[in-house]
């Protein structure tokens, strides 16, 4: 959960400052925000299947996966908003990346702990 919550950090951070910084120092953050969005989206998918039990797991795992890709489609429109404001997609996205960040700290640490079988 601490990495988690590390990587999203990253990306919020480096997603924000984008929107802000000019030139070469520009390109530097958005990377790293890349590289904690990238990170953070593999692992999430890792984290995913640990918290619930057995018999919902897929179910689970899909629909996160849903949820991905719907947003996945909608990322190109908030591109689009760079015309009225340059800066608007890099502040939208890392407004998206705190959200997450800080959802991710109120989910329950799954390391050393048994897997669920049942919804009981």
């Amino acid at each position: 959960q601490r990495t988690l919550v590390l990587l999203l950090a990253i990306a919020s951070v480096g997603c924000l400052i984008s929107g802000f910084a000019q030139g070469t120092a520009k390109t530097v953050v958005a990377l790293a925000g890349r590289f904690g969005i990238a990170a953070s989206f593999n692992m999430i998918f890792l984290y995913t299947t640990e918290l619930f039990p057995t018999v919902v797991r897929s179910a689970a795992l899909g629909f996160c996966s849903l949820v991905a890709r719907v947003s996945g489609i909608a990322a190109p429109q908030i591109i689009a908003l760079q015309n009225l404001e340059p800066a608007l997609p890099f502040l939208i996205f890392g407004g998206f990346a705190v959200a997450a960040c800080l959802t991710a700290t109120t989910l329950p640490e799954t390391k050393g702990i048994a897997m669920e079988d049942t919804l009981e």
